[in-house]
This record gives structure tokens, C-alpha cells and sequence, in this order.
């Protein structure tokens, strides 16, 4: 796509003229920023490339600004992340730049604003459904949800429910009758010690404790990506009230993948208590996903050949349960009455995440499953320590090819390299 740009220039072009004296001296040369991107084959352009804004490229003009990476025939829109770790921009590429070899491009302003987003972020006081084209992606609840009927601890938000595939099959479940305290795609600790007080924030019931969604920071689409952060609280009940223990931010990042829909989650928990936290060994907790219920087993020794819970090294879950893995996936029978007769979610976990690669939790009989990183081991934060945690969720129609998440995984845990330089220097 054709994008009219003029270069950013980083130093003024000075002439002194000694009137009837003098000749002008020779105009400095022209500055501009460039990035080099070097995207080895085990890469994706399924994944948006990442690389940090310069400290000192600022808009020529004080209005909003769009910004381009030029190459030799072509170039491609730029969005710069709001409130992002690094102060960091993205950029998507086309597969032909996937090669191994080094592309340098010049990171240029334009006036041009993008005519079609591809995605569009909806707001309201209740939540933030984020959308590609017409279709739904995922809705993430700020404002508290409890169904008619449900005891009143279960109440909960920041979570995502619905989350949904291209063709927009719901694929995962919230308040399901077997588990209410299990929410589409959420993140909660089980057996948690804060000082020598036990709490369990996923199991609700107990009334020890909850996670709370507390401020929308980022809610933001522009023309290559959209972007929500978002505030979230783990809360401790005792009889002196609620305490916050954990701050969490959860940095989502929508990928524009082909045939499937893919977003990055960057959580980051903060120890916020003056007591040391400690995360204790535990068969399950961590990020989950609770897919929907018609994907139960009917028995504790029955199985269903349609519905299908593995990791990429274990092709069942009775196998892959509390193994290291990779990813997780699981997919199951459609509710259409006519389209695609299956559908199906994956987790990705990232090759710096906390005893990556993590054990997981698959249920023996329900549709969930967790990356659990106590499995092994527990996990201590002293106060002011954060525990980072980075994955990429994927929902698909029919079934998905291992091989898929196979490539998947290798792109998100080996991205490009990306280097700044300048030109005219």
C-alpha cells in the first residue's frame, strides 16, 4: 500500500549568509531514523513486530500523527503503543521480509490516516468488546458480573467472556453450574500464603478472597493493532476488611493473523502487601481458560473423541496433565446449525515466563485447563516484587493443526531483531 510520507528530519538544515561577502556554507545532511529488521524463518507474520520508539523522534507538527516504515517499493503503517513497557511501536510485515535476512526501513511521518482499522475497540460502563471487522473477538468485563440465581461471592470482573473464533462460536463459559468460580479466561492463585494467613483467590466460595478488575488504562485501536491495559486487583478477605495483595496489569495486544483470531496478554503482579507472599505448590492456578459446558465428559471414565483437551507434546490430557508444555489446546463440537462443525482455543506460554516451560493443569472431565508454574515449586514475592508472565490465546474453527500452534509458538518465542540507526550520521 502506497503511503505519501515526508522523511522526519532530526536536524535542521542551517545556512549563514555573509551578505556581498561570503557564499552560503554547504546545508548538513539530512538525518533520518532507520530500522533494521531481521525475522529468521522460524518468525511469523502472523505476529506483529515489536521494536522501541526513539527517545527523540517527536512529531514535526503538533498535531496527531501517523507514522510508516518505508521500504524500497512499498510501506507500511506504524502504531506506536499507549502506556506500553519501553515506550514501544508495531509494525506488521508481509511474509516476504521473513527470509533471515536483514531489511533496514525509515521510519517516516504522514498525514495520511488508515480508512479501515482492523480492529475496533467498543467501550461502555460495563465492559470493552474489542472486534475484527464485523465479528467479536473477546469482551473483557470492568464492571462486575453475577448472573440471577448465583450466590453472591461469585460476583467477578476482569475477565474476558465471550471469547470467540472468526466465525463467532463462543468458546469459552462463565458461572458453568460445575464450577462457578471458573471464568472464561482469567487468572487467579489457589493455595496462596500472605505473612502466615492462607488465601485462596480462585475458589470463591471459600469467601477468602477475589480478583477485581480496577481501571481501564489503554483502550485504544489504531491502524495496525488494538491495544487494551487494564488495572486488576487480587483482594484478601479477613476481619479487618478487604486488602489488595496483588496489583496486576494486564497489556493486551491484538494480533492480525490469518484464518484465526490472536491476542497477546502481558501480565505483570505486583506484591503491594508489607508481607511476603508466597505463591505455594499447588496442582493448579495461574492463567486458565474455562471452555464451554457442553464440552464436559459425561463421567469421570468416560471420554469423547470430540472433544479434545492436549498440549504440543501429549496428544490427550490424562498425559499431558502436569506436564511442561509449550501450548495447551482444546476444541469440541460446534453449536451451528450450519458452518464449521468444530472450534477450539489455544494458550501459547512464552520461553520467559517463570519455570517455562510451565506445567499445566487438564482437567480430567472439564473443559479447562491452566499453566501452572507451581506444580514444582512455589513461588516467593517479597513486598514490591513482581511476578511478569507473557502469553498469546488463539481461537480457530474446525480443528486446528498442531503444526500451526507448532510455528506459532517458535515466532512468539523467537521474534525478529530489530536494531535503530540513523541515516546521514
Amino acid at each position: 500500500m502506497k503511503v505519501p510520507c515526508r522523511l522526519l528530519v532530526f536536524s535542521l538544515v542551517t545556512a549563514l549568509c555573509h551578505v556581498g561577502v561570503h557564499a552560503a556554507e554547504p546545508a548538513a545532511p539530512v538525518k533520518t531514523t532507520t530500522v533494521q529488521i531481521q525475522a529468521g524463518k522460524d518468525s511469523s507474520s502472523d505476529l506483529l513486530v515489536r521494536f522501541p520508539w526513539p527517545d527523540d523522534v517527536k512529531s514535526s507538527s503538533g498535531e496527531q500523527t501517523s507514522w510508516a516504515l518505508l521500504g524500497q517499493k512499498s510501506s507500511w503503517p506504524v502504531q506506536r503503543l499507549q502506556g506500553s513497557e519501553g515506550n514501544e511501536a508495531v509494525v506488521q510485515l508481509p511474509q516476504e521480509f521473513y527470509d533471515g535476512n536483514a531489511h533496514t526501513f525509515q521510519l517516516a511521518e504522514t498525514s495520511e490516516v488508515a480508512s479501515v482499522r482492523p480492529f475496533v475497540v467498543d467501550q461502555d460502563e460495563a465492559s470493552v468488546r474489542v472486534m475484527r471487522g464485523e465479528s467479536s473477538v473477546f469482551v473483557y468485563h470492568t464492571r462486575p458480573v453475577l448472573p440471577e440465581g448465583i450466590e453472591s461471592w461469585y460476583r467477578r470482573s476482569g475477565h474476558i467472556h465471550p471469547l470467540l473464533t472468526p466465525a463467532g462460536q463462543i468458546v469459552s463459559d462463565d458461572f458453568a453450574p460445575d464450577h462457578r468460580h471458573q471464568h472464561g479466561l482469567f487468572f487467579a492463585w489457589v493455595n496462596t500464603s500472605v505473612g502466615d494467613r492462607a488465601v485462596d483467590f480462585w475458589n470463591q466460595a471459600k469467601q477468602q478472597g477475589t480478583v477485581r478488575h480496577a481501571e481501564t488504562l489503554v483502550a485504544y485501536s489504531g491502524p495496525v493493532t488494538a491495544q487494551l491495559k487494564t488495572r486488576l486487583e487480587h483482594i484478601a478477605f479477613g476481619k479487618e476488611g478487604e486488602q489488595t495483595v496483588l496489583e496486576e496489569t494486564w497489556d493486551i495486544l491484538l494480533h492480525p493473523a490469518k484464518e484465526i483470531n490472536l491476542f497477546e496478554v502481558i501480565s505483570v503482579q505486583k506484591n503491594v502487601s508489607k508481607e511476603v507472599v508466597t505463591l505455594n505448590q499447588y496442582h493448579y492456578g495461574g492463567v486458565a481458560l474455562r471452555a464451554k459446558r457442553s464440552w464436559l465428559l459425561d463421567s469421570k471414565n468416560g471420554d469423547r473423541s470430540d472433544v479434545v483437551l492436549r498440549t504440543n507434546a501429549e496428544t490427550n490430557r490424562k498425559d499431558g496433565n502436569h506436564t511442561p508444555a509449550d501450548w495447551v489446546s482444546i476444541h469440541g463440537p460446534s453449536d451451528f446449525q450450519q458452518g464449521p462443525t468444530m472450534g477450539g482455543a489455544a494458550i501459547l506460554g512464552h520461553p520467559e515466563n517463570r519455570n517455562a516451560p510451565q506445567p499445566t493443569r487438564l482437567h480430567p472431565q472439564k473443559p479447562y485447563f491452566c499453566f501452572c508454574p507451581v506444580v514444582e515449586a512455589a513461588i516467593e514475592l517479597q513486598p514490591g516484587d513482581e511476578l511478569r508472565s507473557r502469553y498469546l490465546v488463539a481461537t480457530f474453527d474446525d480443528v486446528v493443526d498442531p503444526s500451526r500452534l507448532n510455528e506459532l509458538s517458535a515466532a512468539f518465542a523467537q521474534q525478529p531483531r530489530v536494531e535503530l540507526g540513523r541515516n546521514g550520521e
